[in-house]
């Protein structure tokens, strides 16, 4: 077994080198420049477009635009945004929020086409549902249907294991915060798992709807008080994290002999591996809106990485420079609670309860990209059945560790990423073109509300 995990952990870190990290910064440059800087000369329609959104009549089996953006959120928003932010600054300093906010810039673009191209090539569950993803758009674009199964196959992989990963975290908090055993956490959260998840997709947008704005507004909200509590000090906040993006002796990593590349690497890998730009899970989550054409839905993928990254990223990574947690607690896992307590003691307590709320999502979620990639499959019966499983795969992950799993997801992940990111950049030029036709003055598109066009969407774009 030792072997086996020695084998698995260097194969992870042999796909997530730095090699991989530039490789998807480099897509996310090309995205944007491909489309136009589309996250910047489109964001006045993008606010438009949340500002009027409401709920609509969607079609049979498909989702209005802000569901599939909620729960799309919901999914990426996880314990990266706290631990993986807190475990960035540590090992790049606080130069390392730049260059996260750099790698979100870019991955802005990435998200978009990738939305777009998901909601091109599609199928349907048993249930009637539309689902898509990065399969459907290597096997039926590209006609590859081998790297169609290989692709759907690993986001099943990637997403079992993060199902472990994820109940291991919550029990794990909830111990730690609140003494209370893994077992009754599992058993609470299999329970609660069973319910959303047996009434299907429907049920998990609803709560999604529900959830993710309340966790994000939670959190948001107490890095904004412990922000505040140390106004006088923001300024210098900013200048440790502009300084120490290109000058670290200057900034908190002095002592640890952090360069430029330090805060470059992890705060890329970091803004990259938070808002998921270039694994394809978008495509999946946004394909089931129903939209008038595919450039309307991909717009609504850079709010969700500004949210992701932009707001709760930031939110961490504000609390724990401004305060200076680091000074206090060298633990990632306990890093915001620590800086939180500055304020208040008992303030610490809101991290591990949005830490708790953020990996709760996203394993929902996890349930459903295990759910299309199996029908995609053509194996509806063992999705079926993966439903009635996954709950004791909750309480399996609540009650084991799970370092073994954590390479073997990162080997699924980084595996997912390479053809994926082969697939955007083969047919980004569909992307500009339907980019265009869409911000054509001469064509409705823009002009347009969302509205239901049943048939409408399909390989045929």
């Amino acid at each position: 077994m030792k072997t086996i995990e020695t084998a698995v952990g260097a194969l992870a870190d042999a796909l997530w080198g730095n090699w991989l990290l530039f490789v998807l910064l480099g897509l996310g440059i090309w995205c944007t420049v491909l489309t136009g800087f589309v996250q910047v000369r489109r964001l006045p329609f993008l606010l438009r477009s949340l500002a009027s959104s409401r709920k609509q009549d969607a079609g049979e089996g498909r989702l209005y635009s802000l569901q599939a953006l909620l729960t799309a959120i919901s999914s990426c928003v996880g314990s990266g945004n706290i631990v993986g932010v807190s475990t960035a600054i540590l090992s790049g300093g606080p130069g390392a929020l730049f260059w996260m906010w750099v790698a979100a810039f870019f991955g802005m673009a990435t998200k978009f086409c990738e939305i777009v191209l998901g909601m091109c090539y599609q199928g349907k569950d048993r249930d009637g549902n539309v689902i898509g993803g990065p399969m459907y758009y290597i096997s039926h674009a590209l006609h590859t249907p081998a790297a169609g199964v290989l692709v759907a196959l690993l986001l099943f992989v990637q997403n079992a294991g993060g199902t472990l990963i994820q109940s291991n975290t919550i029990s794990s908090v909830v111990n730690q915060s609140f003494g209370l055993a893994p077992l009754f956490t599992g058993i609470f959260l299999a329970l609660v798992m069973t319910f959303i998840i047996s009434g299907g997709l429907r049920r998990l947008v609803k709560v999604a709807q529900f959830v993710a704005p309340f966790m994000a507004l939670l959190y948001v909200a107490g890095g904004l008080i412990v922000i505040l509590a140390n106004a006088p000090r923001i300024p210098w906040m900013f200048g440790q994290i502009l300084g120490g993006a290109f000058h670290p002796q200057a900034a908190l990593g002095a002592a640890a002999g952090l360069t430029v590349r330090d805060a470059m690497r992890y705060g890329v890998a970091r803004g990259l591996y938070s808002n998921e730009a270039g694994e394809g899970s978008a495509a999946v989550l946004h394909a089931g809106a129903d939209v008038d054409h595919p450039v309307r839905q991909g717009i609504y993928g850079i709010a969700e990485v500004f949210v992701d990254t932009m707001v709760i990223c930031s939110t961490t990574g504000f609390a724990v420079v401004i305060t200076g947690a680091t000074s206090l607690d060298s633990n990632a896992a306990t890093l915001a609670a620590s800086a939180f307590g500055t304020v208040l003691p008992l303030f610490s307590r809101v991290v591990p309860v949005c830490l708790v709320l953020f990996a709760g999502t996203s394993l929902m979620s996890q349930w459903y990209f295990g759910h299309v990639s199996l029908n995609y499959l053509g194996k509806p019966r063992a999705a079926f059945v993966y439903r009635l499983l996954f709950p004791l795969m909750i309480l399996l992950g609540s009650l084991s560790t799970v370092d073994l799993v954590w390479s073997i997801q990162d080997c699924a992940l980084g595996l997912l990423i390479i053809p994926n990111v082969i697939a955007l950049l083969l047919l980004s030029p569909q992307v500009r073109r339907l980019t265009r036709e869409f911000f054509d003055p001469n064509n409705p598109f823009i002009h347009k509300q969302e509205t239901r066009t049943a048939g409408s969407k399909g390989e045929d774009l």
